[in-house]
């Protein structure tokens, strides 16, 4: 179902942030934003900043924010890109993995013109590869972060151990706090893509490169000891069966001491959790060698959006990355942003100072070179999803089923 959210503006409007409205003559233009966030906790507010500062800048413009749900995203855009009636502006979630397509298609329109002379030609981190494919850029990254580490503080004082710094105290503490009906961990343990993003976080997380060289690289011990590793939290010291909402729910119930997510997870702790549970849930520095992260909230524009409407999606996106909003970006969803010198808000207290640090050399899941996998990511994502679906329901050795993951790769001719 989808829910559009507008707003319009009757009175003469001051001096714009841009020079003057984009629009030509006096006929209003409306301007559509697909995405899956208009009513997540801090997303739907930072939406709402940005459609009120575009509009006042460009009278006019009527700037509308269409939520999609997120299991139906990317089918429903791709959709619209066939028919040939996709929104003006198209918010990009995990871009690594989901763009490529929709480049290789011819849906997205080439910025690399637009971008040279901005500061996020010169400003930018090197995730902006994520929004490019085959040398060109079909978009703007906005985010790029690390995976942080929620604990519930209580459980731990209560059961007298120190809150985990490496593996082996991870493993130690999801025993030690798994009894009395409550688990010491929890993943996310269902069989979409969050799955084997999950497993992926552990290898990330403990040094492990699943690809190497060109080749895969699945039987390193490295990724073995991470995915054992998952394993038997997983088997041992987590609830089974829970989809990402069930999982984050159990740990906003007090249910589960620990989870791994990504940091825009965390102003939900406040909307979601028990009164009794909230003050005691916090954040950590992560229990491993390195910290995971993830690149997501690229904007695109269309290939079939005529020029008005192009010039229109690009101050927008301009607007977007600009330092006066992605600061609200950062204090309104607690999440660092791409555009470096803005995260000022998340060192004011214990638990955003943490999702700063985790930002600061966090390695994505799956690089932006593996170029193999970004093409071929649904045939390798479910290749990898039923083989960690295998481990985590079996007995066989991890190694064993990693090794047979490999060939099956390789015989469908999927490289890295």
């Amino acid at each position: 179902m989808t829910t559009t959210f507008a707003r319009r503006f009757g009175l003469a409007l001051g001096a714009s942030i841009l020079a003057g409205s984009l629009i030509s003559g006096a006929v209003a233009k409306d301007l559509t934003v697909t995405t899956w966030t208009a009513t997540s906790p801090g997303l739907k507010d930072w939406w709402k900043v940005i459609e009120e500062k575009f509009e006042k800048a460009n009278p006019g413009v009527d700037v509308k924010i269409e939520n999609i749900a997120f299991g139906d995203y990317i089918r429903t855009l791709t959709t619209r890109f066939v028919a040939g009636s996709a929104p003006s502006i198209v918010h990009v979630p995990l871009p690594t993995i989901n763009l490529p397509a929709w480049a290789e298609a011819g849906f997205l329109m080439g910025v690399d013109d637009r971008i040279a002379g901005t500061d996020i030609a010169s400003k930018w981190p090197a995730n902006q590869a994520a929004m490019s494919w085959k040398g060109a850029d079909y978009g703007v990254l906005l985010v790029h972060y690390g995976y942080v580490f929620f604990v519930n503080e209580k459980m731990f004082r209560d059961a007298g151990i120190a809150i985990p710094t490496n593996r082996n105290e991870l493993l130690a503490a999801a025993k030690a706090l798994t009894k009395d009906g409550k688990y010491g961990f929890a993943i996310t343990d269902d069989n979409t893509v969050n799955f084997m993003r999950d497993a992926l976080e552990f290898v990330s997380g403990l040094g492990g490169q699943w690809a190497k060289d060109g080749a895969w690289n699945f039987t390193d011990p490295k990724v073995v000891e991470a995915i054992d590793l998952w394993r038997d939290i997983g088997q041992n010291y987590a609830p089974r069966g829970t989809d990402i909402n069930a999982k984050r729910q159990a740990f906003y119930d007090g249910n589960v001491a620990m989870m791994i997510e990504n940091p825009s997870v965390w102003p939900n702790v406040a909307a979601a959790a028990k009164p009794g549970v909230v003050g005691d849930l916090h954040l950590a520095t992560m229990p491993f060698k390195v910290v995971p992260g993830d690149v997501s909230h690229g904007l695109s524009i269309p290939q079939e959006a005529d020029a008005e409407t192009a010039k229109l999606a690009w101050a927008f996106t301009e607007m977007a990355a600009s330092p006066d909003l992605m600061r609200s970006y950062v204090e309104l969803v607690k999440s660092p942003v791409a555009r470096p010198g803005v995260d000022e808000a998340l060192l004011k207290d214990r638990d955003t100072v943490v999702i700063a640090k985790s930002a600061e050399n966090a390695q994505v899941l799956v690089p932006n070179e593996y170029y193999g996998v970004r093409k071929n990511y649904a045939a390798f994502s479910t290749e990898l999803t039923n083989a960690l679906r295998s481990v985590l329901q079996g007995q066989a050795p991890t190694k064993e089923a990693l090794a047979a993951l490999q060939e099956r790769l390789v015989a469908k001719g999927i490289t890295p």
